[in-house]
């Protein structure tokens, strides 16, 4: 775990899934894309559960998979990660129109006669990438959390996309600084301290906005 060599090997599998992924995307399919992409995830984390049984350890291993050890991350591992971001970030704002029309109204990219499924590889790659640097640091729930539970918040408030998106940032960055000085003053697991924290503050939202 926390090499190099496992990085590579996590992002290959990635780029297989990425292309799998993009290959699923038919206009007739009677199985929606999340539907593939759910079963995979499930099938992924039930097969790293059975090879890691046997591994010396293998129950700190999980641990370490599961919720990472983002409270004693190097300061190396934040200059890696802040470069490939800022690449991805850069590489989506160029491409931003293509990515959201194939993500919104898939159709209608068709019939532009845009590649959907090369345009679905390029954006599960870099997907992969970003999610394979994130994971060896903060593990795989928080990292899911993170994808989802801001942009809950963020659409619960307002349908304008700009809006949406400084609402997610602003929310998500205020919930996590919070909930990671809470965990290290408590002594709590980061990771699920920071996901419990997610959901109490997704179910006040909700409350108070419907």
């Amino acid at each position: 775990p926390h090499t190099w060599a496992s990085y590579w090997f996590s992002l290959g599998l990635a780029t297989i899934g990425a292309a799998v992924f993009a290959m699923c995307r038919f206009r007739d399919s009677k199985v929606p894309q999340e539907a593939v992409i759910g079963l995979i995830y499930a099938i992924a984390a039930a097969m790293a559960i059975l090879l890691i049984d046997k591994a010396p350890h293998g129950a700190e291993q999980l641990k370490d998979i599961l919720t990472g050890s983002i409270l004693w991350v190097k300061w190396r591992s934040i200059a890696i990660a802040a470069a490939v971001y800022s690449a991805v970030g850069i590489v989506h704002y160029i491409y931003r129109d293509k990515f959201m029309l194939i993500s919104t109204d898939p159709e209608a990219a068709m019939q532009k006669g845009l590649n959907v499924r090369a345009w679905d590889f390029l954006f599960f790659f870099l997907f992969g990438v970003v999610i394979t640097l994130s994971v060896d640091v903060a593990g795989v729930l928080i990292v899911f959390v993170f994808l989802v539970a801001p942009a809950i918040m963020a659409v619960s408030i307002t349908d304008r996309l700009p809006s949406q998106l400084l609402i997610g940032w602003g929310l998500g960055l205020l919930v996590t600084v919070l909930w990671l000085i809470a965990s290290y003053i408590w002594d709590l697991p980061t990771g699920p301290a920071i996901i419990g924290c997610y959901a109490v503050v997704v179910v006040l939202l909700s409350g108070l906005l419907y």
